[in-house]
């Protein structure tokens, strides 16, 4: 009975430290993505050619599209960008646009000033699939306390997580004046 106790034991430990292991590498992958991704801006609504692989369209006008908005949300130094659509093409539907800058500290820069940019195309952080699903989580609970009447909530990024804070005071004044 005792050796078959020790081997339960040992068989846990082994569980136990083979999802640590596992769990590191997984911490250490989403690093390492979330590095990679941090110089990488999503631009959403650009209009794209009609064909997925259009003699006339090499992806020029993208690159120059891109450059425009850069431009007008960053005139004095617009940095040097490269451009890449992101999924498959679908008639009718414009895919996303990634652009990388050159380094994380231009993306953040245009993150800050994009409010200047008041065109129809939507600027956001290139984030990871993990990033993605966590902010569906709080967004999820954000909607559910709206649901329950609680009106002085917001989401606030915090070095770029998601989190429900207490609104502004100046702002609660902002959101009871636009329900009445």
């Amino acid at each position: 009975m005792q050796g078959l106790t020790e081997k339960v034991t040992e068989i846990e430990n082994k569980i136990s430290s083979a999802s640590a292991s596992i769990d590191h590498e997984e911490i250490m992958e989403e690093i390492s993505e979330r590095e990679r991704r941090s110089s990488n801006l999503i631009f959403y609504n650009i209009e794209e050619s009609n064909s997925p692989s259009s003699s006339t369209d090499d992806g020029s006008n993208d690159l120059a599209t891109a450059e425009e908005i850069i431009r007008k949300i960053r005139p004095l130094n617009p940095p040097r960008i490269k451009i890449r659509r992101l999924g498959t093409f679908r008639q009718g539907h414009a895919r996303p646009l990634r652009v990388s800058l050159p380094s994380k500290s231009d993306a953040i820069d245009i993150l800050k000033k994009k409010k200047s940019y008041s065109g129809p195309v939507g600027i956001k952080q290139d984030l990871t699939r993990k990033q993605r699903d966590h902010f569906v989580c709080v967004k999820k609970r954000f909607e559910s306390l709206r649901d329950t009447g609680v009106t002085d909530k917001t989401i606030r990024f915090f070095n770029g997580i998601p989190k429900i804070v207490n609104m502004p005071q100046s702002s609660r004044a902002k959101n009871m004046n636009t329900a009445l």
